[in-house]
Parts: C-alpha cells; sequence; structure tokens
C-alpha cells in the first residue's frame, strides 16, 4: 500500500528498495513516538533521553538496520502509539472528545498490530493487565471502563475479521482475560451505582460466579485455545524444553544477565533505579511503565529475541533513572553562586562532589555506547553469509542468483528452514520450510531426510516432489568444518528427527560414527568440503550430485560454502 502510495505520488522508487529503506525510517520514527509518549511522563527532559536511548540501543539497532525488512519494524512503533493514545484517554484533563478519539486511535493501531505482528498479544495483554491493576489498587474510574472498552472493541473486532486469526482468537488465553478484565470493570460500575450493600455484594458475587463458571465450561468442552509453542516458551521457559524445534532457533534462546548488561550498559542499573523513582509515585503512567518494563525484562530473559521488546521501556525507564538521580545535583551546581556569599564552604564541597557525580554518570552513559558502533557496523545476516562474523561473504548472494536464474521455476529446493525466505524471496524458488517455522510437521520431516541414509532420505524427498537440496557449511583452508552453518546445526536436525546426537557422533572425541558417516547431512556436508578444496571427494553419493559450490574467497582463513545438489531418483 505505501509503495503504490509513492508510485502514484510520482516518487521514482522500487518495491525492493522501499523494503530496504523502510526499517531505519520506522526506527527513527519510533524514537519520535517515544518521545511523546515520555514526554507525558517525565517531561521534555526525559523524552529526549528516551529518544536517545532507544536511538542506541543494540538489540533496536539490529532490528531496524538497513535490509531488515521484518514486521517487528511496524509492530513497536505502532505498539508505542497504541499505549500513547490509551494513556492519553485516561487523562481527565484532556476534552472529552478528544479522549475518545484517542481511544478510536488505540483501537485502530491495536487491530492494525493483530493483523501484522506475530507479538502483537503482548500490547493486548499489557492493556488488559493494566486495567487489572488499576482497578484493584483503588485507581479506577469510569473514564478506565470507557477508553477499556473502546480500544478493546475496536482492536478485537479488527482481529477476528483477519483471516489468519478469526473468531478462534476470541477464545485464545490471551485474549480472553482482556474480556475478563472489560467484564470485570463493567460489573465495578455497575456496583458502584447500587446504594443497597446487600445487593451490591449479591450482584458482585453472582457476576463473578458466572464468570468462573463460564470459564470452566469453556476449558472443560475444549473451546479455549491453548497457546502455541513459542508464546508458551516465553512465559514459561521450562516448557521450551518439550521442543527441540523452538530449542533449535537461536533466537528463542533464554539469555544471561551478563548479556543484557553487554547489550544496555549501564542503562540496566539506571532503568532499575527509575522503577524505584516510579513506584515513589505510583500514577497510572508510573504503574503502566512498571508493568511495561518489569514484564518485558522477564520475557528478555526468557527469550533473547525480546531484548527488543525491552528497548522501549528499559530507554524511558533508564531516562526516568538518569533525570531523576542528576537533578538534585544540577540544581546544587546552578544555584552555587548565589548561595556561596552566605555558605561558602557547604556549598563548595557539595557543589564538587556534585559535579564528580554528574562527570561519574556521564561516563557511565558514555561506556553505554561503546557496543552501539560495533553493532551498528555489522553486516546483515546474508552479506555475512549467515556466520557470526562482520566479514562479507558473497556466497549465499551468489548462490541465490545461480538459483533464480538457473534452476527451472517448477523447482522445489530442500534447505534447513534458517535459509527459507532467502530461497524464496531471492532465489524464487519454492522451498520446504521457512523461518516462520509454522509448518512442524513438515520440519521434522526435513530433519529426518538429512539424519537418515540415502535410502531413506529419497523416500522422503520423492514425497514432496524435490529437486534440489542446498546445504551451508563454514570450512577451513584445510577443508575441515569449524561449527557454523550445518556442522551444529545437524545436532538439532538429530533432536527434531527424534534422536540423540551421539547416535551419530563420538562427541567426547568430535568424531563421527560409522552410522553418522552414513547420513545425507555429512556426506553433503563432506562431499562439498573436499570439491571445494580441490581434492578427490571420499564419500560417494547415489542420489545427489553436485550442481553449484560458492565460490568466495576464504576470509580469515574461513570459507562459506554453499552447495546445491540435483536429486537423482
Amino acid at each position: 500500500m505505501l509503495y503504490r502510495l509513492l508510485r502514484m505520488l510520482g516518487v521514482p522508487i522500487t518495491l525492493y528498495q522501499l523494503c530496504v529503506i523502510f526499517p531505519p525510517i520506522m526506527g527513527a520514527l519510533t524514537c519520535v513516538a517515544i518521545y511523546f509518549l515520555a514526554r507525558d511522563i517525565g517531561g521534555r527532559n526525559v523524552a529526549i533521553l528516551s529518544a536517545l536511548f532507544l536511538a542506541i540501543n543494540p538489540p533496536y539497532i539490529t532490528r531496524t538496520s538497513l535490509g531488515f525488512f521484518d514486521d517487528e519494524t511496524v509492530g513497536i512503533f505502532s505498539m508505542i502509539v497504541v499505549f500513547f493514545a490509551f494513556l492519553r484517554s485516561l487523562n481527565e484533563e484532556i476534552p472529552a472528545k478528544k479522549r475518545l478519539l484517542y481511544s478510536v486511535i488505540a483501537g485502530l493501531l491495536l487491530g492494525y498490530i493483530s493483523a501484522s505482528w506475530g507479538a502483537s498479544r503482548y500490547p493486548l495483554g499489557i492493556l488488559w493487565l493494566l486495567a487489572f491493576v488499576l482497578l484493584i489498587t483503588g485507581k479506577y474510574n469510569t473514564e478506565l471502563l470507557k477508553s477499556y472498552a473502546i480500544t478493546m472493541g475496536i482492536g478485537l473486532f479488527i482481529a477476528i475479521h483477519i483471516p489468519k486469526l478469526g473468531l478462534k482468537f476470541l477464545t485464545e488465553f490471551s485474549c480472553v482475560p482482556a474480556l475478563g478484565v472489560l467484564i470485570l470493570l463493567a460489573i465495578y460500575e455497575l456496583a458502584r451505582h447500587i446504594e443497597s450493600v446487600k445487593i451490591r455484594i449479591i450482584t458482585v458475587a453472582a457476576a463473578l460466579a458466572l464468570m468462573a463458571g463460564g470459564y470452566l465450561l469453556l476449558s472443560k468442552y475444549g473451546i479455549l485455545t491453548p497457546i502455541s509453542g513459542k508464546f508458551l516458551a516465553v512465559i514459561n521457559p521450562l516448557a521450551r524444553l518439550q521442543n527441540p524445534l523452538v530449542q533449535s532457533v537461536a533466537e528463542h534462546r533464554p539469555v544471561a544477565w551478563s548479556s543484557i548488561i553487554y547489550e544496555m550498559g549501564a542503562g540496566v542499573i539506571l532503568s532499575i533505579i527509575g522503577i524505584y523513582f516510579a513506584a515513589q509515585n505510583p500514577t497510572r503512567h508510573h504503574i503502566f511503565f512498571m508493568l511495561f518494563g518489569v514484564s518485558t525484562l522477564y520475557f528478555a530473559c526468557s527469550m533473547i529475541r525480546l531484548l527488543l521488546l525491552l528497548a522501549p521501556p528499559l530507554s524511558i525507564l533508564w531516562a526516568i533513572g538518569t533525570i531523576r538521580l542528576a537533578t538534585p545535583f544540577t540544581e546544587i551546581i546552578r544555584e552555587a553562586d548565589m548561595l556561596a556569599r552566605t555558605k561558602r564552604l557547604r556549598v563548595h564541597v557539595g557543589k564538587e562532589f556534585s559535579i564528580i557525580f554528574l562527570t561519574i554518570l556521564f561516563v557511565l552513559l558514555l561506556f553505554s555506547t561503546t557496543h552501539v558502533m560495533a553493532v551498528a557496523n555489522t553486516p546483515t545476516t546474508i552479506a555475512s553469509a549467515a556466520t557470526p562474523t562482520r566479514r562479507y561473504y558473497p556466497d549465499w548472494i551468489e548462490a541465490l542468483m545461480w538459483m533464480r536464474y538457473n534452476l527451472p521455476d517448477d523447482a522445489v529446493v530442500c534447505a534447513w528452514w534458517d535459509y527459507g525466505y532467502w530461497i524464496t524471496v531471492l532465489g524464487n524458488k519454492t522451498t520446504l520450510a521457512d523461518n516462520g517455522t509454522v509448518n512442524s510437521t513438515q520440519i521434522k520431516q526435513i530433519a529426518t531426510m538429512f539424519v537418515s541414509n540415502e535410502t531413506e532420505a529419497i523416500k522422503i524427498l520423492k514425497r514432496y516432489g524435490v529437486t534440489h537440496v542446498v546445504v551451508f557449511m563454514a570450512i577451513d583452508q584445510s577443508g575441515r568444518p569449524i561449527g557454523w552453518g550445518e556442522g551444529t546445526k545437524w545436532v538439532w536436525m538429530a533432536r527434531i528427527a527424534g534422536y540423540n546426537e551421539t547416535d551419530f557422533m563420538d562427541t567426547s572425541r568430535g568424531t563421527w560414527t560409522e552410522k553418522g558417516t552414513q547420513t545425507v547431512i555429512y556426506k553433503l556436508m563432506t562431499y562439498g568440503a573436499q570439491t571445494k578444496i580441490g581434492i578427490t571427494p571420499m564419500v560417494s553419493l547415489q542420489h545427489f550430485k553436485l550442481v553449484y559450490y560458492s565460490s568466495g574467497p576464504a576470509k580469515g582463513g574461513v570459507y562459506a560454502l554453499v552447495c546445491i545438489y540435483e536429486v537423482v531418483y
């Protein structure tokens, strides 16, 4: 839609170019959005620092870098605007018509997020959690019910008309509490207008009993939709132990505190201080940011990818902590000259201490930005050929272009799911699985194929009509794998297929077992590596023919090798 609008306005831009520049544009707009959100809670100084801290936040930079076209770019921006509009709608100092407008805006964007972002359950959840906390802490008023009802009503109405969600979205465990809180707010509002204490108690008790009974009936008859695997893994990290597919995704792994501090620097400590200051004055805005910060911190610890979700609240709480700590000392410095006439010694010491403290605070903030440049200078995954380095490897790009122009249009490519989007978009070929990891059954079949012998593997490939198989590995100049690409991913292939990696490799010695040397993944990696370095392959292939291997040079003594095999039936 945006592309068509730009073309109508005469902007000479291709769809590809728009996708490349779209993420940093949205990143900049999100910094503007967080400025207005933070200004409502802490004023202009907090707002400016919040925008600055988000702009230099490493996890946010990686997700809004040039070419990183993903739903998170619009998701985070829309989420911040939803929160800004919803909190504005609760402000009784604003005219009623404007409050209504803000509620409608929040609802429309909540619906938009549901259509465009997989993590839309989070902003939905934080809104009903905020409403519930405001209710039980005695901060309820009629405006809360009005704003919440309008926002949720519009948002959920849009959501259920999205094909991938439908009416079943209302029965999800992530959505049912939102409806429950709406009913609770309505019950509370009704009870406030009942003068008789006895009737009030009976009314509330009956309503709660009906809610509980309804929930039990929905649960008993299986109407409630359970939380999907990766969302459950965020809430309960132990749940991922039962799902090797979720565990195999690097972005889904738990994160250590040391990693959070490395990524965020002093912002972690100062944001905790910001939570403390917010707790001292529990206004609606402060309660919201405490819930926002604590919940995203928990989720980020549970899944490293969600450090992105932590970035906005951490930036605001970091700014609050910094301003609240610095303000008393800046005031001492400003007033020192005037007070020095009567309290020369005392103020002199106070001024010196203030300067020292502010200097230390500035140094902490400065050191928190040292990691930023390294992150900003890191190439996109495809530019570094999926290696954890900052070197440019052309291998994947060359392989995908070869695929695009040399494989037939009806070719079906089997590769590990990590490369699915690349093969589909840049290679313009059909693949069995992609990074969405939606079809777990098919991914298990791919894993089984790779860790099977050729006789069993060809049966799986024939079932799906596969014409080509792609493998990726990193090798040194002698042809030995160094543990990137399929050199480590085969372990997850084995686990997803239902095997133990020790069935294929002696892990204590790092050598393949006899069964391991018969697997398709071993043969394809070994054949490609030995061909790359110019020696006669020591493995024979019955059902696979090497038709392409990338020609990129070694960087730092390491080859990033992409091999494409034709399946021979």
